[in-house]
């Protein structure tokens, strides 16, 4: 087997679109295509498959996504060094830019770094508008959230991934019995700023349904805040409810509609590589992350 395919095969099970892993790689569609054949031979699996017009990954190919990833990062450590913090040299303070997606990990990852290497300073800035630039000039060191990062020479690793549930206060008309499409659009209901549709507006869309949105707020946990004191609706992924706002007292019920997974990733620029600190923490994220996986 070539074992160079296991760098393609990785892109491939994170990005699920040969046109973006042949960006993401720097390749022609062409070359990544061929790639795909020849994996799909050595494995005997089709690996991505066509759902109408998009494609998403086999049986196989979602029991092996994790265990390629980690493969690839064992042999890019093995060949970079080793992912060990230094016991000495000056202390460092790392930027990292979070959604609120990410905020479950704050806590377990600042109390890992503290006792593992003490020098070592996290500075969290919020996500605001995407700024690209900042990762490319060292001024972010590290993003964590549901990323679209659209710089092909950019690296993105995936943490976990995560279930939209809906939010309502106990004693909501919507925490008792069977919600329904119907009832679920019949509450008025909390939306997000963002700078485009979210994949929870694409499911809308498909599935027609159409909500009443008189409130807009900045993050998930304002929405979840507000679900909990009012009457609205709110959509929010799961794991912020239950390990970020657990003593609110809401009702989390079941979509009536299917929504794809969220998916929350670590980004950094390629100049961090090298960086046996740097590489370091993004372990360590990845560590903390583990548990989070739906």
């Amino acid at each position: 087997m070539d074992l160079n395919l296991l760098v393609t095969l990785d892109h491939l099970l994170r990005e699920v679109s040969v046109t973006e892993t042949a960006r993401r790689m720097g390749l022609s569609a062409s070359a990544v295509s061929r790639a795909l054949d020849r994996l799909r031979e050595t494995t005997g699996d089709p690996l991505l498959v066509r759902a109408g017009r998009r494609l998403v990954l086999t049986a196989r190919a979602e029991a092996m996504r994790e265990r390629v990833e980690q493969v690839v990062e064992d042999a890019q450590t093995t060949l970079r060094g080793g992912a060990e913090v230094p016991a000495e040299g000056p202390a460092r303070t790392f930027v990292i830019r979070s959604s609120d997606l990410a905020a479950a990990l704050t806590a377990p990852l600042a109390a890992k770094i503290h006792a593992d290497a003490p020098r070592i300073r996290l500075c969290f800035i919020s996500e605001g508008d995407s700024d690209e630039e900042a990762l490319r000039d060292g001024r972010i060191h590290l993003e964590l959230g549901d990323l679209e990062i659209k710089a092909p020479e950019m690296r993105v690793r995936r943490l976990f991934r995560d279930r939209w549930v809906g939010v309502v206060r106990k004693g909501h008309p919507l925490s008792k019995g069977n919600v329904t499409k119907r009832r679920f659009a019949a509450h008025a209901h909390v939306g997000l700023r963002r700078a485009g549709p979210s994949a929870l507006e694409r499911a809308l869309r498909a599935h027609r349904i159409e909500r009443d949105v008189p409130l807009i707020l900045p993050n998930h946990h304002a929405a979840i805040a507000v679900a909990a004191q009012s009457d609205f609706v709110a959509v929010v992924p799961e794991y912020l409810v239950e390990h970020v706002m657990p003593t609110l007292g809401v009702h989390i019920f079941r979509l009536p509609f299917e929504v794809p997974p969220l998916v929350v990733s670590q980004a950094w620029h390629p100049r961090f590589d090298a960086d046996p600190t740097h590489r370091w923490l993004r372990t360590r994220v990845q560590e903390v992350c583990s548990s989070l996986e739906r």
